[in-house]
């Protein structure tokens, strides 16, 4: 019963952390933007989570850090209390507001009933978790196995492990949960004024199709997840709403991946390279983009230097394995396997059936091949080729452990391209 009464105080202390600073406060740069309350919350979770990074590479005591945050965005709503009293007044959405909690409440649940690691959230990123949670410092992750890898996850599971009073390290997994959903309710804006039952609905079946319990063991999955999906959607917002802070808000939802995972690195080259490619600002603000995108890869490298002593990938770039490629029969037949694997990952995660369909829908009414969903489609495919063509392992052997997972990551950058294609075809002809 006790651990009932803290599952449910973890998840209000989810919340209330989340909450702030934007929705509570009154900024002219956001009111013109139309942005719903789950859009809120993901660009508030995208603050906070920066703050934490910010916060990790210093020994700060992460119940001080929780605290401060937790008054500060108390000291917003009681400060701006007439403003969110009139948000409130205006809004709408109750019912999604209660299925969100529902799937929150049901998914940790969940998890709680069978908290078991899985093999890389023990292998790679539980004890960096637990350095955390005990009192550890960033340079000591350098004893910590795998120390190479990301620690940003981990960071924040160590950070949510350690507020609860009866620390439970499944506790900090519950920040996965939340940053799951958020992306689902958010993008449901998408339809417009369509009934919040056929928006549940839609919803629901969509989490069922990216929903994968394994990833609950301690991956890192929802985290990229949900960074594509941030990325997507202040790049949409943008595209009405010429903004100097929404620019920074896209660099730092790209930024923030390659303290996550090891392709994070990349995901980050790549959303670079989309966002210079299709934004309709002008050359000198894309190249001061694509400065500060590499000056930031060269910041955490130099970190990683300064406090673990070297910066590594799990294998180096060029190694003589490659000259098998000069022959073009083991050159077709990897590409083939490796095409077999991509269709089994859209069967895993269906979203990508979805994607896939909608794209052959567009191509054959618009005929337009110039647009940031296939500029990203193109490039995060040739990423998924090139690791694996790349790689010194055996690539038969480690594709069905991995490359269903890299699809997932990617799948987030649709979701709202995946709302707007559903209210397209459905929602304008038949529920309007």
């Amino acid at each position: 019963m006790i651990e009932i009464l803290f599952i449910f105080l973890q998840l209000l202390f989810l919340i209330i952390f989340f909450s702030g600073p934007f929705y509570f406060l009154n900024l002219n740069s956001f009111s013109v933007l139309n942005l719903n309350f789950f859009d809120y919350f993901g660009i508030n979770i995208l603050i906070n989570i920066t703050f934490l990074l910010i916060c990790s590479f210093f020994n700060l005591k992460i119940l001080y850090i929780f605290y401060s945050i937790i008054f500060f965005n108390l000291f917003l709503l009681f400060k701006n209390k007439n403003l969110i009293r009139n948000k409130l007044k205006n809004f709408q959405n109750l019912k999604l507001i209660l299925f969100f909690i529902t799937c929150l409440i049901s998914i940790s649940f969940y998890l709680a009933y069978d908290p078991t690691l899985s093999w890389d959230g023990i292998e790679h990123w539980f004890w960096k978790a637990l350095n955390y949670n005990q009192s550890g410092t960033y340079e000591n992750l350098k004893n910590m196995p795998l120390a190479y890898y990301p620690h940003l996850g981990s960071y924040i599971w160590g950070f949510f492990w350690s507020i609860n009073p009866i620390n439970l390290e499944y506790l900090g997994r519950f920040f996965y949960i939340l940053i799951f959903l958020i992306p689902f309710f958010s993008a449901s804006y998408r339809f417009g004024e369509v009934k919040d039952e056929y928006k549940i609905i839609i919803i629901l079946i969509l989490i069922i199709f990216a929903l994968d319990r394994f990833l609950l063991g301690g991956y890192q999955e929802f985290f990229l997840f949900y960074l594509f999906y941030m990325f997507s959607l202040i790049y949409y917002t943008k595209q009405s709403n010429n903004n100097l802070f929404l620019t920074i808000l896209i660099f730092i939802s790209s930024s923030l991946m390659i303290w996550v995972k090891q392709e994070g690195l990349f995901y980050h080259i790549i959303l670079s390279l989309v966002y210079i490619l299709s934004s309709r600002s002008k050359i000198v603000n894309k190249l001061i983009y694509l400065s500060c995108s590499f000056l930031i890869i060269f910041l955490m490298i130099e970190i990683r230097k300064h406090f673990h002593g070297n910066f590594s990938l799990n294998e180096e770039f060029f190694h003589s394995e490659l000259l098998r490629y000069l022959n073009i029969t083991i050159l077709i037949k990897s590409i083939f396997y490796i095409s077999i694997e991509i269709i089994k990952g859209f069967i895993k995660y269906p979203l990508w059936i979805l994607i896939i369909l909608f794209f052959l829908l567009d191509l054959f009414r618009d005929k337009k091949f110039i647009d940031i969903k296939y500029i990203f489609f193109i490039l995060f495919i040739s990423f998924i080729f090139g690791i694996y063509l790349q790689t010194n392992m055996d690539m038969r052997q480690l594709m069905p452990l991995t490359l269903d997972r890299i699809l997932f990551h990617g799948s987030g950058f649709y979701l709202i391209y995946i709302f707007k294609k559903i209210k397209e075809l459905t929602f304008n002809n038949f529920f309007t």
